[in-house]
């Protein structure tokens, strides 16, 4: 699976998730800003897709990744983890959401409501590999 076989409300609900995990203990740091710049262009750099997560609502995001296939939704756990981490000023390792407890919580909610398997993530420690560079 490739990022051009997401569509752009997929691509722009992913980010928006991704943001929240990022902002569940005191909002975007300027490290958490910059590495989701990086992610949204090398995802699609012909779309501003940062802009649009700003024009969908949390009720949205949930609904538009629940309703994904599950080949689409295999990446999502990865990401949030990547996330959690970058939050932690972390680019590389090995870690779980047991790591990161205020970040831990929001994807368990994000898990439940959006019908995304984590459990092989939630004690597993996996290897992050964030865009450090364009």
């Amino acid at each position: 699976m490739t990022w051009d076989d997401y569509s752009e409300k997929e691509l722009v609900a992913i980010l928006k998730s991704m943001i929240f995990v990022m902002a569940t203990d005191n909002g975007l740091s300027d490290r958490a800003k910059n590495y989701l710049n990086r992610k949204a262009v090398l995802i699609d750099c012909t779309v501003p897709l940062l802009k649009k997560t700003t024009e969908i609502s949390p009720l949205e995001t949930v609904e538009i990744i629940r309703n994904m296939n599950f080949d689409k939704k295999d990446i999502i756990p990865y990401l949030w983890i990547e996330s959690a981490a970058i939050n932690h000023g972390r680019t590389y390792g090995k870690y779980c959401f047991d790591d990161f407890e205020y970040e831990k919580e929001a994807v368990l909610v994000l898990s439940e409501r959006c019908n995304v398997d984590i459990s092989n993530y939630l004690s597993n420690r996996h290897e992050i590999h964030p865009p450090l560079t364009l």
